[in-house]
C-alpha cells in the first residue's frame, strides 16, 4: 500500500510540474516556486513563503525511515503526527484481544458509550468470525472483553448512541446499506426492521453507519460517507464524500446533502495533503464520527487518505465543527482513521483510532486531552 501511495504522490507532483520553469514547480495556487534536490532522496514540503520546511520528526513513511535516521518499527508504534493540546497513549486493543489470531482481519473500527455507573464500554467489529463484539474498561484506557457478540456478521462499522427512548441505538453497516439494533443494557440487541440508509441514495455501493447530533430544533442531523473497496481489491485510495441526513425518530433518514468532499470520476485519487493549511471542506473524507455538544453543535471527526509522510500519513483525522449550516476548516488531529470521540465524567476527551502494519495488522489506539 504505501508503494502504491508513492507511485501516486510522483504521478501528481510530475503533473504540478508540467507548466513551471526548471527549478520550480506549480504549488496548487497558480504560482511557481523553487524546488530544493532532495534530502537523502526525500523530497522535502514547500511553505507559502517558497522555503522548504524540514519533516516532523519519526515522520517517516510507512514501513521506512526518516532521513539519517536509522528504520523504525511499525508507526503505529509511536504517532508520528498529534495535534497540541491531545497526549498519546499508544495501542491499546490487538487483534488478540478480541479473541483474533495476532494478526487478525477485518477488525476495528472502535465506537465507546458510557455507562450509567461510569464505565466505558467499546464495541469493535472483530472479524468475520464475530462481527461486533464489545469490551469494558473503568478509565477508557484498559479493556476487558465481554462474553458473547452483539451482533453476527455480516457487519461493519459499529457506531453506539443513547436511545433518546431508553436504552442504546448501535447504528452499522451491512453490505450496501446502514442498518441499527436497539438494546436495554447494551448487551443483547434487537435489531431493528429494514434500513435506515441506503448507499444508493448517494449513488455508491458502500455505506457507513450514521452518526448522528441533536440539532435542539426538532430534528436529529447525521452523517455517513461511502467507503473503499474491501482490502486486497487493489482499489488503492479514492475520492470519497460525508453526507448529511435527517431525521426526527432515528429510524427514517432523509438525504440532506454533501458537506465535505465528494466522489470523484471512476479511478479518481483524492489530493495529497502536504500542509495542515491545505485541508479544506473540499478534500475527501470518509468514516464520519460524531461528538455532540449537547447545544446544538457538533464536532464531525473523519478520515483522509493521502496525507503526506511528513504528516504522519498515509492517512489522518480530521475534524470540522457544525454549527446551523457552517462548517469548520478541517484541523489535523492525529495520524490515523476510523475515530471516535467521548468526554469521561472528569471532563477528559478521550478519541478511539484505528491503525494498520502489513506485518503486524490492525491496532486501536487512545489519545486524550
Amino acid at each position: 500500500m504505501s508503494y502504491f501511495l508513492a507511485v501516486l504522490l510522483l504521478i501528481a507532483a510530475s503533473a504540478s510540474w508540467a507548466g513551471c520553469p526548471e527549478g520550480t514547480k506549480d504549488n496548487n495556487k497558480g504560482e511557481c516556486v523553487p524546488v530544493q534536490e532532495p534530502v537523502n532522496g526525500e523530497q522535502l514540503p514547500i511553505q507559502p513563503s517558497g522555503q522548504m520546511m524540514p519533516p516532523i520528526d519519526g515522520s517517516a513513511p510507512l514501513g521506512g525511515h526518516a532521513p539519517g535516521l536509522s528504520p523504525q518499527g511499525p508507526p503505529v508504534e509511536g504517532k508520528k503526527y498529534l495535534a497540541d493540546g491531545w497526549e498519546d497513549h499508544g495501542i491499546i486493543l490487538k487483534a488478540k484481544d478480541v479473541g483474533l489470531n495476532s494478526q487478525g482481519a477485518g477488525w476495528g473500527d472502535a465506537s465507546a458509550i458510557i455507562l450509567p455507573d461510569g464505565r466505558i464500554r467499546l464495541y469493535v467489529l472483530a472479524g468475520q468470525q464475530y462481527g461486533i463484539r464489545s469490551l469494558i474498561s473503568g478509565d477508557g484506557l484498559q479493556f476487558e472483553l465481554e462474553k458473547g457478540i452483539r451482533i453476527p456478521q455480516p457487519v461493519s462499522h459499529p457506531e453506539i448512541a443513547r436511545n433518546p427512548a431508553g436504552g442504546y441505538r448501535l447504528f452499522y453497516g451491512s453490505d450496501d446499506q446502514s442498518k441499527s439494533a436497539i438494546s436495554h443494557d447494551g448487551l443483547n440487541f434487537t435489531v431493528e426492521p429494514g434500513s435506515r440508509f441506503s448507499a444508493s441514495v448517494i449513488g455508491t455501493s458502500t455505506i457507513s453507519p450514521i452518526s448522528y447530533y441533536d440539532t435542539k430544533l426538532g430534528y436529529f442531523r447525521g452523517y455517513v460517507s461511502d467507503l473503499p473497496g474491501p482490502p486486497g481489491t487493489g482499489s488503492g485510495p479514492g475520492v470519497h464524500g460525508v453526507y448529511s441526513l435527517r431525521s426526527e425518530d432515528l429510524v427514517h433518514w432523509q438525504l440532506e446533502g454533501l458537506v465535505i468532499g465528494g466522489r470523484g470520476e471512476e479511478g479518481a485519487n483524492p489530493e495529497p495533503i502536504n500542509r495542515e493549511s491545505e485541508a479544506s471542506l473540499s478534500m475527501s473524507a470518509e468514516a464520519p464520527s460524531v461528538y455532540d455538544h449537547g447545544d446544538g453543535t457538533a464536532d464531525i471527526y473523519f478520515c483522509f487518505n493521502m496525507l503526506s509522510p511528513h504528516l504522519g500519513g498515509p492517512t489522518g483525522v480530521f475534524k470540522t465543527t457544525v454549527d446551523g449550516e457552517r462548517y469548520s476548516k478541517p484541523e489535523l488531529i492525529v495520524s490515523g482513521c476510523d475515530p471516535n470521540v467521548i468526554r469521561l465524567r472528569n471532563g477528559t476527551f478521550v478519541m478511539y483510532y484505528g491503525d494498520y502494519d502489513p506485518k503486524e495488522g490492525g491496532y486501536i489506539l487512545a489519545i486524550t486531552r
